[in-house]
């Protein structure tokens, strides 16, 4: 749910870099978008995507992959 992904960004991504939203046609293979979120409505698939982030604790990458959500 789109709810829950703004909880994940809340907790990790806040002040970090912003996410990507892009919309593709309904007929767009799996294989052509990008990572991240794909929400598959009646005409068209929404891709919400974040850069990798930085870690407080290491500084080290930490990438961001939100669980695949259909509506």
């Amino acid at each position: 749910m789109l709810a829950d992904q703004v909880r994940v960004w809340n907790r990790d991504q806040r002040g970090g870099p912003a996410p990507s939203f892009a919309l593709w046609p309904m007929s767009t293979p799996d294989e052509r978008l990008p990572d991240g979120l794909v929400i598959t409505k009646r005409y068209h698939r929404v891709t919400i995507s974040w850069p990798p982030a930085v870690s407080a604790a290491g500084g080290q990458n930490v990438p961001h992959q939100p669980t695949e959500q259909g509506e």
